[in-house]
């Protein structure tokens, strides 16, 4: 059965729309979403939670209410991160300025950074906070912006800034940070204002009306699948979008989704693009997601959420690769690593169900179906069994390590036990402490003291036979 939130918008690549001279979708506003993920100290959020200096975004027509009570999500309202970097700026001929973000976490050791870049031709009256544009953006702005936003040393500074943003806050310290994971292939982009459109050079002009979902996705549709397939250099980097095939448009863009006939939107393995037109009756549920999150779509907060479960996923298959391949070099290990390795993998092993089951807690079916689509369209196999396999196989060699070392403390120890009692035979208890006796009377002091020395050592050697066991 089909969805009715599943819209078939082309039956075949031949009812494509003719490839356009010019671009006809001119943006007024938009927002782009750009992630990366933070390893962290378990107690650093709840610290900062406790000290008041993190706030949750919840209440009524928050995406809050999209979740069951139960969720256990938190998504906290959006703090400083520093500044636009002027490269990004220039790409989509803006104006530099303050950006934010939030964090988005399940379990406290991983939250994910969100930074919306909410961009706006200016307004008398502001709608909510954005960085002005010069003029609307066409897509080769927008493509030169994911680009550059793209690039390892602009991910690499925002994500240093967006740090240093939270340590001057006091919400985290350096050492708060164990590891950041890069981000830069799964952006959210939603297409709020079409106002520049009114003035079309490649085609008429749309009217000044609300998206229309199903008419518009058609004629715009070269312009979104350019913005669905970013990552090919053909497109970022050549700008060659127009020189698509029809068939490759339509994989893009033949389905989308929506819930009413004034949005669509479009998923696949690298972007989550949502497409509207927000001032013409803009709606006060709107204007507060905006200004709370700085998007408006709950389909981008389902993708969000996706990043959240795909970063997390990809790190800890990492870390337990790398813990397998430590623990293969190693001769032996205590017992009280494999009790700790084990108490954090049955921690990983929970939060791995809750991210993968999290389409459960969605209230809303469209929702859950975009959940699908994009667990489906990212990964398009299990990425569980993999590294459930490589965490079960840490845990098999913690543990056959740590019988090797039990067996040779065992051998160890009964080696001391029987040079123990070799060196208890020779001397005898109590003759022993009758000879010490007749030497200190006598005043030997040479015996007496060699004898001492001997005494002192085997019961050394006792105690190291005691504290390897306690240790073990």
């Amino acid at each position: 059965m089909v969805s009715p939130y599943q819209v078939q918008i082309f039956k075949s690549p031949d009812d494509i729309t003719p490839t356009p001279v010019a671009g006809m979708l001119h943006l007024s506003g938009l927002t782009v979403v750009t992630y990366f993920g933070l390893r962290l100290r378990p107690e650093a959020l709840q610290t900062a939670f406790d000290n008041e200096l993190l706030k949750e975004v919840d209440g009524p027509e928050t995406y809050a209410d999209k979740l069951t009570a139960d969720a256990g999500l938190t998504y906290t309202k959006l703090l400083p991160a520093g500044e636009l970097p002027p490269l990004v700026a220039g790409a989509v001929g803006a104006s530099t300025g303050p950006v934010r973000q939030a964090l988005l976490w399940i379990d406290p050791e991983y939250a994910l950074v969100v930074v919306p870049l909410v961009f706006s031709m200016p307004r008398g009256q502001p709608l909510w906070d954005a960085l002005p544009l010069d003029k609307p953006v066409g897509v080769v702005e927008v493509l030169k912006a994911l680009q550059v936003l793209a690039q390892g040393d602009i991910a690499t500074s925002m994500t240093e800034q967006a740090i240093d943003a939270l340590e001057t806050d006091g919400i985290l310290t350096r050492g708060d940070v164990l590891g950041t994971m890069r981000i830069s292939d799964a952006f959210g982009v939603q297409l709020w204002d079409l106002e520049g459109s009114l003035l079309s050079d490649g085609g008429q002009p749309r009217p000044l009306a609300p998206f229309m979902g199903l008419d518009e996705s058609r004629r715009y549709a070269w312009e979104l699948s350019a913005f669905m397939s970013y990552p090919i250099d053909h497109i970022m980097k050549d700008q060659l979008w127009r020189q698509r095939r029809a068939d490759q448009v339509f994989g893009e863009v033949g389905e989308g989704f929506s819930a009413l006939d004034d949005h669509m939107v479009f998923v696949n393995h690298c972007c989550c693009l949502e497409i509207s037109h927000l001032p013409v009756e803009l709606k006060e549920r709107s204007r507060l997601r905006m200004q709370n999150y700085g998007y408006d779509s709950a389909s981008m907060f389902v993708w969000t959420i996706g990043n959240l479960r795909s970063m997390v996923l990809a790190d800890l298959r990492e870390r337990y690769q790398g813990t397998v391949t430590e623990l293969v070099d190693k001769q032996a290990l205590p017992a009280n690593n494999l009790v700790m390795l084990a108490s954090e993998e049955r921690r990983h092993h929970a939060l791995i169900d809750r991210l993968m089951s999290f389409a459960n807690h969605l209230r809303e079916a469209r929702l859950r179906l975009i959940d699908e689509a994009i667990l489906r369209k990212r990964f398009g196999h299990d990425p569980v069994t993999p590294l459930r396999r490589d965490m079960d196989k840490a845990e098999a060699l913690a543990a056959d390590l740590v019988k090797a070392r039990d067996q040779e403390l065992q051998q160890n120890t009964n080696t001391l036990l029987a040079f123990l009692g070799a060196g208890f035979a020779v001397l005898g208890v109590p003759g022993l402490v009758e000879q010490l006796s007749n030497w200190w009377t006598r005043g030997q002091w040479l015996r007496l003291g060699l004898t001492c020395v001997v005494v002192a050592v085997i019961l050394s050697l006792l105690y190291i036979v005691w504290s390897r066991r306690r240790a073990s």
